[in-house]
This record gives structure tokens, C-alpha cells and sequence, in this order.
């Protein structure tokens, strides 16, 4: 795995999912190193010269301006202390931490710490915190071994995120809790098992730990990942809305977007229009109407503002990222300055745009949704079912819509107005940021389950479309994006529905249409991923059930109840396929796909278990016999003799497997896709069929070719063992 070299090159938001993440590890290159070190000698010139600076030795809060005592009474636990200024200010930095330890609420997750963590050590990198290269390093080494703090989510007002930072710093002294390797131990324990050395804090060291808002920053940078992702769903399902709807495809005209070159909109068309690329929607006369509802027709718009509202949004994160906010800063020119880059009210108004370009896109979806449910808009039937009155189809979804948009409604208030002066009214102004990034990615549950319905929705408004118009889906419009299909899986206990078949005159319309190598170049992306996972798939399969029924082989041919049992269930399930194959044609049958796809499996499996322990238990008693007397151990006997007999049979129970296994993996592909029944009923006009003939043809030309090779290979065998 590459490390993430921290040098003068800005971090991005793909550096930090990378390592929240993914696990990549960091490296510090060595100008950075050196600019630390000379940032530290001017805090160690400066603590030392009487000069009065804020967090190093003039206290913090409602005590600025206070100076530090440098003296104290002595105790017997600590006599010395009343003599040693610099132990004074070092054990005031631990307090800085221990004071400040008051969030509240569960732990932060994983990738949330990590992310914190980086931003912490990306903004020390920057030279202004003045902190001692053992303390970086020491969080640096925190990151790479998987120290992860214990962090509450509650306590920050963003004006430097002095609860969850003191949190994180704590394992540092030895304190808090962190979780090593899924165990939670306390901080001490955490950095002796990482075997990290335990650091010693000098002056402002503490406060450099905590005088930034980099739990904000690091939390704000994974959110704006998942928003991206959430605003891709969204995409996903308007483009197949429109394909529900027969929308008019004109507003995404480039020329429109140009007359009008709102931030983000002419992206957001063009997103759009790669997800309908190659769909009938383009043709001329396609559309059912001029001019379509509002939330069709403006769709590049709304999107738009909300993908100018994220980038805006990324790019006061990566200015956090990059930068030096401590205060007091250390300067080149030997300075500390008190100052105010803590505050990042820019960073909150961009999270708070956000959020309502989110919500604006969440009306949107519903109201699609409600049009699509609508025959005064679709011409199709009311609440999209073909049943008649007696069936309510997809109406009682309409709740589940207002309830999921009523909640965007209610995190899209603004959350950086609310706040109270603190600190004897030193701190009269804040920003909120961690809660308003908060509430954010509190949206993008219901907005990815917004995208799923719409996506169901759109699917069986595509299904019930008139047969003279069902043209091709646009190659996006019905692949929905991974946020939508996990939402919908989540939603309905399967994977998301899609478009699902197409009628014998829809059938006979696309044969008209074209030929087969028209259907071929237009599909051409789909047959080489089919053909490419089918491979993978069956040899991938194959290996397996190998491995597996010869290690269960050689089990029984070693104990007479496990062979007895073999040959039990074997016997048994010889009378499964032609029930198993009718359950693959027809799931009405009973058994469903996916439980014949089992049963055939380890039918062949069985079959493969039952040759390997015949094979081997069938070795002349007379052959054994002498090895024994050879010398030879147990083992040998197995792997000399036994084996080289058992191999002519043993290769022709793996003919039946191989050429079953090969032939039913192609099902186990595609069965959320519809299944072999799907392809054979519908033919070619089924959404997933480029895949699925590829993958049928390809199971035809594997099972030959390795039925033909391992045929030649048993008749190989036998005249060596005859021999």
C-alpha cells in the first residue's frame, strides 16, 4: 500500500477518504520536519524570554491575559515542583487537555477519528502550531499503527474543536480511551501495544493539540464524499424518471446551458445526459409532451446549485486542510501572534448551502415520484398498476416519500445561528460547523432512500410504457447508482428492481429495429464486463468447490461413517437435477433460484467427494501393503500411492462437477437480474440481456473446453495407471 507523503503539495478530499478509509499510512517528508523544528525553537526562545503570550504562559478562556505561575508551594508527592517552572508550564499543558475532556454522546465512528486525526497532523505540518516534532510524530505514529481515540460526537461549537480534540490527544498522556485492533483499552495500554513511546509534552504543546477545528474539517471532508455519492443516486433516478415519463429532453440542451451559465448547471446537464446516452428519449417525437413539469424540465438547475453548493463546500475544507489556524501562530519572522483563524464561519454558510441545495433535489425527487404516480401526467395507470382498482399499487409509498422529505425539510433549518456566548462572554460568537456537518450527513439517509423509491418507481413506470413506444433505456437510466441500490436493497430486502421485461411485441419491434451487429456495438461494454465476470466467476467457483470436495474426499476416504455418509447423500441428491433445472426455468416450481443453485452445486460437489474417497479407498490392499512394509508413513502412502491410483477417477467426478458448477454459475450471476428463465422467456429484449447471453455463451464454451481437456486427461490417466 503507498504511503501519503505530507509535503508542501495540498491535501485533498480523496487523501482523506484514502486514509479514513482505506487504511493508507502517511509519511512526513523532511521539509516538513524542518520547518517544525524551526517553528519549535521559536516557542522554546519565546517561553523562555518573560514575554506574555497567550496558551504559553498566559492562561486561556476567561483567564486570557493571566499570567502562568511559575511557582508553587511544594508537596510531598512533588517536592521539587516549586523550583521548576518548566515542569509547571509542561504539567499545564496536560491540564489544557484534561480540562477541556467534556464531550458527550457515542464514540465518533472509525473513519470519522482517522479523518480528524489527518486533519490535526495536516494542519501542524503547516509549521504555525509550533508543536514539538516528538508530539507529531507521535500522532503521526497514532494514525499509521490504527490508535483510534475514543472521540464523543457532541461538544464542539467549531470555534476550535477544543472537546473532541482534547479527546483525541488524550491516549498522548496516557489517558482516555482508544481502541487497538477492535479492542478498547485505556490510552496507556492503547500506545504500549502499538508500541509507540508515550510523549512528553513542553510548552503549548497542548494547545497545539487542540487549537483547531480539525475534528470539523476531517468529519466535513468524509460527509462531502458521501453527499457526492448521495447526489449521484439522485442522478440515477431522475434519469430514469425521465425515462418513466417519456420526458422532453431539450432543457439539457448544451446551447441552453450556455445561454444561462449558472454555477453548476451545465455539469449537472451533462451528468444527465451521460446517464441517457443512447436512449429513444432523443429520437425525434419521443417525448410526451412540449414542455414538462417543473421538476423534470428544471432538473439541471436544482441539481446544479446543489453541486455548486458541494464544490463550494470542498473547497473551504481543503483551505482548512491546508492551513495554519492555531492561535497563538507561529510566524517565520520569530513571532506568536494571538489571532482569529480558529473561526470558520465560511466553511459553516457552504455546509448550510449545502444542505438546502440537498433538500431543494429531495423536492424534486418526490415530486417526480408523485407525477410518475399520476396518469394525468403518464398517461399510464393510476398509482402504476396494471391490476385495476382492487390493487393499490405504489399509493401508500406517497407516505413514506412525505415522511423522508419532512425530515430533509427539518435538517436543512440552519444550525450556525444557534449558539450562546461562552467563556465569561470572551467567546460571544460561533459557527456550529460540526453540527451542521452533522445534520448533513443526518440527510443523506432519507435522501438515498428518496433516490430508491424514485428508481423503483421509474422502473415500473419504464415497464408499463405503450409497446409502439419503449425504445432503449439511456445506458445510466438503468444502472442505478450505488447509493440507490443500496438504500433499496435496505428498503425491500432485495436488490433494487429495475426495468424489468419487455412484451412479444416489444420483442418483435426490436428485432425490426435491427440487426445483430447493431444490437452488439451498441452493447458491446455490457458483453465484454459479462464475459469478464463469467470467467472470473466460474473459475473463481470452480477452485473453490475443488479445493473444498478434496479435502472432504480425502476425509472420507480415512473414516468409514463419513464415506457411508457421502455415498448416502449422494445417492439422494441424484434425484435433485431434474427438479433443480425445472426451479431455474420456473420458481413457481418451489424451490426459487437461488435455493436450486445450492442444491445443484452440491449435488456436483457430492458426486466429486464420492469419486475422490472411492479413488483412494479403492487402492490394491496388496500395493499398501508393501509400502507399508517400505517404511513408508501414512502420509506418503496417501500422496505416492494413493492419490496417483484415485486420479483417473478422482478427474472424472471433477468432469461433472467442473461442467455443472461452470454451467450454474452464469445463473448465480445474473439472478437479481432476472435468472436463465428471465433470459429464455424474454429473449433479447430483457434489460441485463448483453450480460446474460454473454455469460450463457461463455458457460457453453467453458464447459466444453473443460470437459474435452479433463476427458483427455482421464483417459491419459488410466492408460498410465493400466500401465
Amino acid at each position: 500500500m503507498n504511503a501519503l507523503e505530507l509535503s508542501d503539495l495540498p491535501l485533498t478530499l480523496r487523501d482523506v477518504e484514502n486514509v479514513a478509509r482505506r487504511g493508507v499510512v502517511i509519511a512526513v517528508a523532511p521539509a516538513v520536519m524542518a520547518r517544525l523544528q524551526r517553528a519549535r525553537a521559536v516557542v522554546t526562545r519565546l517561553a523562555s524570554s518573560g514575554e506574555s503570550i497567550y496558551g504559553l504562559n498566559s492562561a486561556l478562556g476567561a483567564n486570557t491575559g493571566k499570567r502562568l505561575a511559575t511557582s508553587q508551594p511544594a508537596t510531598s508527592e512533588q517536592p521539587d515542583s516549586a523550583s521548576d517552572p518548566d515542569a509547571l508550564l509542561a504539567e499545564y499543558q496536560h491540564n489544557v487537555l484534561r480540562a477541556r475532556n467534556v464531550g458527550v454522546g457515542t464514540p465518533c465512528p472509525t473513519d470519522v477519528v482517522r479523518a480528524m486525526l489527518l486533519a490535526r497532523i495536516a494542519g501542524m505540518r503547516m509549521g504555525g502550531s509550533g508543536i514539538s516534532p516528538p508530539v507529531f510524530e507521535a500522532l503521526v505514529a497514532m494514525l499509521n499503527a490504527g490508535v483510534h481515540p475514543l472521540v464523543p460526537h457532541i461538544g464542539s461549537i467549531s470555534v476550535g474543536d477544543l472537546a473532541p480534540l482534547s479527546a483525541l490527544a488524550l491516549p498522548l498522556i496516557g489517558e482516555g480511551l482508544a481502541e487497538f485492533r477492535g479492542t478498547v483499552m485505556p490510552g496507556a495500554a492503547a500506545l504500549a501495544a502499538a508500541a509507540i513511546a508515550q510523549p512528553v509534552l513542553g510548552p503549548k504543546d497542548g494547545l497545539s493539540l487542540i487549537g483547531s477545528n480539525a475534528a470539523t474539517v476531517g468529519a466535513a471532508a468524509l460527509a462531502l464524499v458521501d453527499v457526492a455519492d448521495a447526489l449521484s443516486a439522485l442522478e440515477h433516478a431522475a434519469a430514469l424518471a425521465c425515462e418513466g415519463l417519456r420526458a422532453n429532453l431539450s432543457p439539457l440542451d448544451p446551447r441552453m446551458q450556455a445561454a444561462r451559465p449558472a454555477p453548476g448547471q451545465a455539469e449537472a446537464a451533462a451528468r444527465l445526459t451521460a446517464l441517457l446516452g443512447g436512449s429513444g428519449l432523443w429520437e425525434a417525437d419521443a417525448a410526451r409532451r412540449v414542455q414538462d413539469p417543473l421538476s423534470f424540465r428544471c432538473i439541471a438547475q436544482v441539481h446544479g446549485a446543489a453541486l455548486a453548493a458541494w464544490h463550494e463546500a470542498r473547497a473551504q475544507v481543503e483551505l482548512e486542510l491546508n492551513s495554519a489556524a492555531d492561535s497563538p501562530l507561529v510566524l517565520d519572522s520569530g513571532e506568536m501572534l494571538s489571532n482569529g483563524n480558529f473561526h470558520i464561519p465560511a466553511l459553516a454558510i457552504a455546509f448550510e448551502a449545502l444542505g438546502l441545495g440537498l433538500a431543494q433535489s429531495a423536492a424534486m425527487s418526490v415530486e417526480r415520484s408523485l407525477k410518475l404516480l399520476s396518469p394525468a401526467f403518464t398517461g399510464l395507470p393510476l398509482q402504476l398498476t396494471r391490476h385495476g382498482p382492487a390493487h393499490s399499487g405504489f399509493a401508500a409509498v406517497q407516505k413514506t416519500l412525505t415522511s423522508l422529505y419532512n425530515r430533509m425539510r427539518h435538517l436543512a433549518n440552519p444550525a450556525c445561528l444557534d449558539f450562546l456566548p461562552v467563556s465569561e462572554r470572551i467567546e460571544d460568537h460561533a459557527t456550529m460547523v460540526m453540527n451542521v456537518v452533522e445534520k448533513t450527513v443526518a440527510m443523506l439517509e432519507p435522501l438515498h432512500y428518496l433516490a430508491a423509491i424514485e428508481t423503483l418507481i421509474a422502473a415500473q413506470a419504464v415497464d408499463l410504457r405503450e409497446p409502439s413506444v419503449r425504445a432503449a433505456l439511456g445506458r445510466g437510466a438503468a444502472r442505478p447508482a450505488r447509493g440507490a441500490a443500496r438504500a433499496g436493497a435496505d428498503a425491500r430486502g432485495r436488490p433494487l428492481a429495475r426495468a424489468r421485461h419487455r412484451s412479444g411485441r416489444a420483442r418483435a419491434a426490436r428485432r425490426r429495429d435491427g440487426r445483430a451487429v447493431t444490437w452488439f456495438l451498441r452493447n458491446w461494454d455490457q458483453v465484454l464486463l459479462g464475459l469478464y465476470e463469467h470467467v472470473v466467476i466460474s473459475l473463481s467457483a470452480l477452485a473453490i468447490a475443488f479445493a473444498l470436495a478434496f479435502a472432504v474426499g480425502l476425509w472420507a476416504a480415512r473414516r468409514e461413517s463419513v464415506f457411508q455418509a457421502a455415498l448416502a447423500v449422494a445417492g439422494f441428491l441424484y434425484t435433485i437435477p431434474t427438479l433443480a433445472f425445472l426451479a431455474l426455468m420456473i420458481p413457481v416450481v418451489g424451490l426459487g433460484k437461488a435455493n436450486a443453485i445450492i442444491v445443484m452445486v452440491c449435488f456436483s460437489l457430492l458426486i466429486l467427494v464420492r469419486n475422490i474417497a472411492i479413488g483412494i479407498r479403492g487402492a490394491p490392499e496388496e500395493v499398501v501393503d508393501s509400502a507399508r512394509g517400505m517404511g513408508m508413513s501414512a502420509t506418503q502412502i496417501l500422496w505416492r500411492i494413493e492419490v496417483p491410483l484415485a486420479l483417473p477417477v478422482i478427474v472424472a467426478g471433477l468432469r461433472i462437477a467442473a461442467v455443472t458448477v461452470i454451467s450454474v454459475s452464469v445463473v448465480a450471476a445474473y439472478v437479481g437480474a432476472g435468472g436463465l428463465g428471465t433470459l429464455i422467456f424474454n429473449g433479447i429484449s430483457n434489460d441485463h440481456a448483453p450480460k446474460i447471453w454473454a455469460g450463457a455463451l461463455t458457460a457453453c464454451a467453458l464447459a466444453v473446453a473443460v470437459d474435452l481437456s479433463l476427458a483427455a486427461l482421464e483417459r491419459r490417466l488410466l492408460r498410465k495407471t493400466r500401465g
